[in-house]
C-alpha cells in the first residue's frame, strides 16, 4: 500500500476508447473495479478531464476524486459564459472549411470535432484555429481528434497539475494520451520520484523523453493493477 501516492488520470483515450460519438463513451466494468481497488488500497485516484463533472460522476466510482472541466470550478465557468459563446461563433465559421467536422460548446469554451474525417490532420486544424484566434485572449488545446479553444482566464490541464504538485506531499503517477496530457506530464516529471505515462497515438506532437509509453488502454489497466 502507498498512502502517499496520488494517481492522476485522464479519461478519454486513457481509461476509455475514443469513440466517433463522445456521448457513447463508457468506462468498462473491469476498469471501474480497478479504480475502486486502488482507492481501497489507500491510493488516491484523481481524474482530470475536460468532460463535465456530471458526466464523469455517472461513469466513475464514488470514491474517486473528479476534476471535471479541467479542474475549473462551476462558478468560474459561469463567469466566462459570454466568452464561450463568442468562441463558439468563431469556430462555427471556421469548420465550414473542413468537411465532416462539427463544433460544439464545451464546459470551458468550444471545440472542433473531426473524428469522422480520417484524412484531416490535427496539425492542419491547429494551424487554422491558431490563425483565426491569433489576436484573441484565448488558449488553444490540442486533443486526439479535437481542438478546443477556451478563454484566457480559465485554467488548462497543465496549470491545474502545477497546483496539485505544489500541494501534494508525496509521489505522483500520471497517465494521459494527448498533447495537453504531454504538457502536464512535463510538469509531473520535474519532481524527482514521480512517474508519467502516455498512451501512444498518431495525433500527439509532444512526447517528452522522460515519459513511459503505453500501447493502449489494456496496458493502462495493467500498469494500474501493478500498484495493488
Amino acid at each position: 500500500m502507498k498512502p502517499n501516492l496520488l494517481v492522476l488520470l485522464d479519461f478519454d483515450g486513457t481509461l476509455t476508447s475514443i469513440r466517433l460519438d463522445p456521448k457513447k463513451v463508457k468506462l468498462s466494468k473491469s476498469m471501474y473495479t480497478t479504480l475502486e481497488k486502488l482507492v481501497h488500497n489507500k491510493i488516491q485516484v484523481t481524474i482530470i478531464s475536460s468532460r463535465p463533472y456530471s458526466f464523469l460522476k455517472q461513469q466513475l466510482p464514488s470514491c474517486v476524486k473528479i476534476l471535471g472541466s479541467k479542474g475549473n470550478s462551476l462558478n468560474k465557468l459561469k463567469k466566462f459564459s459570454k466568452q464561450r459563446k463568442h468562441i463558439f461563433r468563431i469556430l462555427y465559421c471556421t469548420v465550414k472549411k473542413f468537411p465532416l467536422t462539427t463544433v460544439q460548446l464545451s464546459p470551458c469554451g468550444a471545440e472542433i470535432h473531426f473524428r469522422k474525417n480520417q484524412s484531416l490532420t490535427l496539425s492542419k486544424v491547429m494551424t487554422e484555429v491558431c490563425r483565426v484566434f491569433d489576436t484573441q485572449p484565448v488558449k488553444i488545446i490540442a486533443g486526439r481528434k479535437t481542438v478546443e479553444v477556451i478563454p484566457l482566464g480559465l485554467a488548462n490541464k497543465q496549470e491545474i497539475v502545477k497546483k496539485i504538485i505544489k500541494t501534494w506531499q508525496g509521489k505522483i503517477m500520471f497517465i494521459g494520451d494527448d498533447d495537453s496530457d504531454a504538457e502536464a506530464a512535463v510538469e509531473i516529471m520535474k519532481q524527482k520520484g514521480n512517474l508519467a505515462f502516455l498512451v501512444k497515438t498518431k495525433e500527439r506532437k509532444i512526447t517528452p523523453k522522460e515519459v513511459i509509453k503505453l500501447t493502449g488502454i489494456q496496458e493502462v489497466q495493467k500498469t494500474l493493477k501493478q500498484l495493488l
